[in-house]
C-alpha cells in the first residue's frame, strides 16, 4: 500500500514539473525582429512565444502586429 501511494506522488510531482516547465517554456519573452523589405527598415518587438504566430503576434505591450507580403520575421535569441 505504501508502494502504491508513492508511485501516485510521484507521478503527481512529475506531472506538475512537466507542466510547469511548459507553462514557463511557453511563456518565454523573445524578442523578433521585423525587416521590411522595401525599405530595409528594421524593427525589433518583444513577444512571449506562446503569442507567435506564422504572419502576426501580439507583443507583451498587448500590440497585435500583422505582417504584410513583403515583411519577414526572425526571432533573434
Amino acid at each position: 500500500m505504501l508502494i502504491g501511494y508513492s508511485l501516485a506522488a510521484i507521478m503527481i510531482l512529475a506531472t506538475a514539473g512537466i507542466s510547469w516547465m511548459r507553462y514557463q517554456e511557453a511563456n518565454a519573452i523573445v524578442q523578433v525582429e521585423i525587416l521590411d523589405t522595401r525599405s530595409g527598415e528594421r524593427t525589433i518587438y518583444q513577444v512571449r512565444r506562446k503569442e507567435l504566430g506564422e504572419r502576426e503576434f501580439r507583443t507583451i505591450d498587448g500590440r497585435v502586429v500583422s505582417l504584410g507580403a513583403s515583411d519577414r520575421m526572425e526571432r533573434v535569441e
